[in-house]
């Protein structure tokens, strides 16, 4: 299977869930499967980066997202 197949079944699922939810659930949502797919990374290193990442909380994020819009 190639590896833009293997992307866009999730791309669709997030996107179809963003637009069913609330910006936070979708986000959240969103984050529990960047985890499931962290977890699969074989480099520990790596894995725990992703992991890191992934546990943004969604305030965090929305407002790292409203200093960006600011920016000119």
């Amino acid at each position: 299977m190639k590896p833009s197949t293997l992307f866009a079944a999730p791309a669709l699922a997030v996107g179809l869930l963003l637009s069913a939810c609330s910006t936070q659930s979708g986000y959240v949502t969103m984050m529990e499967m960047r985890k499931q797919e962290c977890r699969k990374l074989p480099d520990l290193a790596e894995r725990a980066r992703c992991e890191k990442d992934a546990d943004r909380s969604y305030d965090s994020y929305k407002g790292e997202a409203e200093t960006a819009r600011r920016k000119p």
